[in-house]
């Protein structure tokens, strides 16, 4: 009987453990605000140009600058 009680706290452990990882892995996806599904996989600079809509007598182009270093 003593090595019941000893054994039944370890045992209550792992199977809370196993109850909250399998509920964190049966979370939905993560939906931003306002959009209707979950986000696509990072695009490039050209990529994301060509997916860009910007308004009439305006232009888009990919910059690429070094990052400013202030001593």
């Amino acid at each position: 009987m003593r090595f019941m009680n000893q054994i039944r706290l370890p045992i209550a452990t792992v199977l809370v453990f196993t109850v909250c990882t399998t509920l964190a892995a049966a979370e939905p996806p993560f939906i931003p605000r306002r959009q209707d599904k979950p986000p696509g996989p990072p695009l490039s600079p050209e990529q994301a140009i060509e997916k860009m809509t910007v308004p009439e007598g305006f232009s888009d182009d990919v910059r690429r600058t070094r990052p400013r270093l202030d001593h």
